[in-house]
């Protein structure tokens, strides 16, 4: 996939095809896509492909997903620095905390507080970052669906993001559940 079609999710499509028929090895696989992410965080086609093959290269092996998982939740924390405004390391990191609640059941509260007070420590840097804050309610709706914090958070994406305060609106009643 060369750099014209790298965020192309037909190109990606048949890359998969190929590379199963040709039998290359997902752990190359998961290098290629490491090396497209270095070259654009913004490459939402090469995460959702990292997260194919995550699952297909630890599927026998749940504690390896798991540290996979948090090699990733280290990969995705320095992309939300680099480009906190990109949406695709933050819809990532959706999946990753998903992942976690399914697989890491014991440590899932933990792991949300921790990566809340990562998001929390960007928002310093990056106080209007509109993902940043959407991240930050829905890892608060983990840890305290009760929180007064998150009225007052979906008040402030409001203020900075207008066009999807509908959206917003919504966050509180029926995305967070």
């Amino acid at each position: 996939i060369n750099a014209e079609y790298g965020r192309n999710f037909h190109c990606w499509n048949y890359r998969r095809f190929v590379t199963s028929r040709a039998k290359v090895p997902h752990m190359d696989e998961l290098d290629y896509t490491l090396k497209k992410i270095e070259q654009n965080f913004s490459n939402y086609s090469a995460w959702h492909q990292r997260s194919h093959l995550l699952q297909q290269v630890h599927k026998d092996d749940p504690q390896n997903l798991l540290k996979a998982l948090n090699d990733e939740l280290d990969l995705v924390q320095n992309a939300f620095y680099t480009s906190p405004e990109d949406q695709s390391t933050w819809f990532y990191h959706r999946w990753l905390m998903g992942m976690q609640k399914q697989y890491n059941k014991d440590n899932f509260t933990e792991i949300v507080s921790q990566e809340y007070e990562k998001v929390e420590e960007l928002l310093q840097e990056e106080p209007n970052s509109k993902w940043a804050i959407l991240t930050s309610i829905f890892l608060l709706k983990e840890i305290d669906p009760q929180s007064p914090q998150i009225k007052l958070k979906v008040d402030l994406l409001k203020q900075i993001d207008p066009t999807h305060t509908n959206f917003y609106l919504n966050l509180p009643s029926n995305q967070l559940k």
